[in-house]
């Protein structure tokens, strides 16, 4: 269940880095890199005439005691009228959504493969990754790439603690 949590959370991010990516490059608007100089999470400043936004790249795999937070991220917070996070991954029935979605929408059709899908070289790469990180191909294989991408995503943030 630990793994779904994650999985959420990770889809989330991808979902908004996307997402935020395509919104913030509209004409009218600038964008500023705020964390580009700091050691700390991804934090982007969208404005225009007469809105501001910050949107902010979260991971929620941290150390209990990590020093995340920066005086650009502060200063932010503090300024804001509200702030909205991408999911409360901690609430039961977004646990259970996150799993039915997995499992119902984040597997290939039956005798489909993800290393059909890919050129020999992404194959071979694949192979390599999921025996890196002590996972077995048969079970990637059967997801669909967003799935495959989120697990090893997970799994490669997880096994560097």
């Amino acid at each position: 269940m630990a793994l779904y949590h994650h999985l959420a959370g990770a889809a989330a991010l991808v979902a908004a880095a996307f997402s935020g990516a395509a919104w913030a490059q509209t004409a009218a608007q600038e964008t500023t890199n705020l964390a580009a100089s700091e050691s700390a999470p991804a934090m982007w400043r969208v404005a225009d005439e007469d809105s501001e936004f910050f949107l902010f790249g979260t991971f929620h795999f941290l150390k209990p005691g990590a020093a995340w937070r920066s005086d650009t991220m502060n200063e932010a917070f503090a300024k804001a009228d509200a702030v909205y996070f991408e999911v409360e991954a901690d609430a039961p029935d977004t646990q259970a959504i996150a799993v039915n979605t997995v499992m119902t929408k984040g597997f290939n059709p039956a005798g489909r493969l993800l290393t059909d899908m890919l050129d020999a070289p992404d194959a071979e790469k694949l192979r390599e990754v999921t025996g890196e990180l002590g996972l077995p191909l048969a079970g990637i294989n059967a997801m669909r790439p967003w799935n495959a991408f989120l697990t090893l995503s997970v799994q490669f943030i997880t096994s560097k603690g």
